[in-house]
């Protein structure tokens, strides 16, 4: 289910079940605004996403460090390429973000330009995101776990957003590894 379309329902707090149209006998998935302690089960995840196809891109700069307006100026250039950031992270100088291409084209090769202009910037394509929807309480368990699966797999992990709503923790990897990355931590997470 496409998040615009979860949106309204969110926001009104009525939840939504998602079935399988060809085994309507199974439960499904029920999507609600909270966790809620009887939704949770045995395990530490209650839901796994992923989303394939995603740009992120990283801008660096020391001018960011202890400045006031220079992410405001970082997100006007995105404002002005009308590009939409899904997923972000920060530290003292650089932002690491990726964008939600949509159903729109965005100007990559205008934005880095006027990006370059304050910062040093890499924009990495092929990339996809793979989000874990666990409880607050048990993120570090979930990380700790997930990290341990990325490493046997000898995966690089590109970046990590755990989510403002504290429920969802997401890893930007090389697109090429999604599909096994998502069964290891299918199995860790669901079949143990």
């Amino acid at each position: 289910v496409h998040p615009a379309a979860v949106m309204p329902a969110w926001q009104a707090k009525v939840p939504m079940s998602v079935r399988n149209s060809t085994a309507p006998e199974h439960p499904g998935t029920r999507i609600v605004a909270e966790l809620e302690a009887q939704t949770l089960r045995d395990g530490r995840v209650v839901a796994l996403s992923s989303k394939r196809n995603i740009t992120m891109i990283v801008i660096r700069s020391t001018r960011m460090l202890g400045q006031h307006g220079f992410l405001a100026h970082v997100f006007a250039v995105f404002n002005k390429f009308e590009a939409s950031v899904d997923v972000i992270a920060t530290s003292e100088v650089s932002v690491s973000l990726t964008l939600d291409r949509g159903y729109k084209a965005v100007n990559l090769k205008g934005l880095r330009e006027e990006l370059i202009s304050i910062a040093s910037v890499d924009v990495y394509e092929s990339m996809a995101m793979l989000t874990l929807i666990t409880a607050k309480r048990d993120s570090v368990t979930v990380l700790r776990q997930s990290f341990e699966v990325f490493e046997q797999s000898g995966v690089h992990v590109e970046m990590v957003s755990h989510g403002a709503s504290n429920v969802n923790v997401t890893f930007v990897i090389p697109d090429d590894a999604l599909l096994s990355c998502t069964q290891k931590l299918h199995e860790t997470f669901f079949e143990k």
